[in-house]
Protein backbone atom coordinates (compact mmCIF):
# COMPACT_ATOMS: atom_id res chain seq x y z
CA UNK A 1 0.00 0.00 0.00
CA UNK A 2 1.17 3.48 -0.59
CA UNK A 3 0.88 6.36 1.37
CA UNK A 4 1.96 10.14 1.14
CA UNK A 5 3.44 11.48 4.13
CA UNK A 6 3.20 14.70 5.81
CA UNK A 7 6.39 15.72 4.84
CA UNK A 8 5.39 14.75 1.03
CA UNK A 9 7.48 11.48 0.79
CA UNK A 10 6.49 8.41 -0.11
CA UNK A 11 5.88 4.84 1.87
CA UNK A 12 5.00 1.51 0.83
CA UNK A 13 3.84 -1.38 3.29
CA UNK A 14 4.27 -4.78 1.85
CA UNK A 15 3.11 -7.81 3.85
CA UNK A 16 5.47 -10.61 4.60
CA UNK A 17 3.37 -13.73 2.67
CA UNK A 18 4.08 -11.11 -0.73
CA UNK A 19 7.84 -10.61 0.60
CA UNK A 20 7.73 -14.40 0.84
CA UNK A 21 6.33 -14.59 -2.99
CA UNK A 22 8.72 -12.44 -4.39
CA UNK A 23 11.50 -14.27 -2.71
CA UNK A 24 10.55 -17.82 -4.36
CA UNK A 25 11.56 -16.33 -8.02
CA UNK A 26 13.83 -17.19 -9.67
CA UNK A 27 16.38 -14.28 -10.63
CA UNK A 28 15.00 -14.33 -14.46
CA UNK A 29 11.65 -13.89 -12.90
CA UNK A 30 13.16 -11.07 -10.71
CA UNK A 31 14.82 -9.33 -13.26
CA UNK A 32 11.53 -9.74 -16.07
CA UNK A 33 9.65 -7.88 -12.79
CA UNK A 34 11.94 -5.36 -12.60
CA UNK A 35 11.69 -5.20 -16.39
CA UNK A 36 7.65 -5.01 -15.95
CA UNK A 37 8.08 -2.48 -13.08
CA UNK A 38 9.98 -0.27 -15.46
CA UNK A 39 7.97 -0.30 -18.25
CA UNK A 40 5.33 0.59 -16.32
CA UNK A 41 6.65 3.57 -14.80
CA UNK A 42 7.58 5.00 -17.91
CA UNK A 43 4.14 4.91 -19.11
CA UNK A 44 2.73 6.55 -16.59
CA UNK A 45 5.42 9.38 -15.52
CA UNK A 46 6.54 12.02 -17.46
CA UNK A 47 10.22 12.26 -18.26
CA UNK A 48 10.40 15.29 -16.44
CA UNK A 49 9.16 13.96 -13.25
CA UNK A 50 11.69 11.09 -13.18
CA UNK A 51 14.53 13.72 -13.66
CA UNK A 52 12.83 15.61 -10.57
CA UNK A 53 12.82 11.78 -8.84
CA UNK A 54 16.58 11.50 -9.90
CA UNK A 55 17.78 14.60 -8.58
CA UNK A 56 15.97 14.38 -5.37
CA UNK A 57 16.80 10.79 -4.48
CA UNK A 58 20.55 11.50 -5.22
CA UNK A 59 20.39 14.90 -3.17
CA UNK A 60 19.31 12.58 -0.29
CA UNK A 61 21.63 10.00 -0.66
CA UNK A 62 24.48 12.97 -0.71
CA UNK A 63 23.43 14.98 2.01
CA UNK A 64 24.95 14.18 5.58
CA UNK A 65 22.91 12.27 8.38
CA UNK A 66 21.50 13.47 11.27
CA UNK A 67 21.12 11.78 13.93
Amino acid sequence: MERAREDGEYSFTISTDRLKLFAKLTPAERLRWLEEAHEFVSKVISYEQLKQWKLYLNRRRNSPKLE
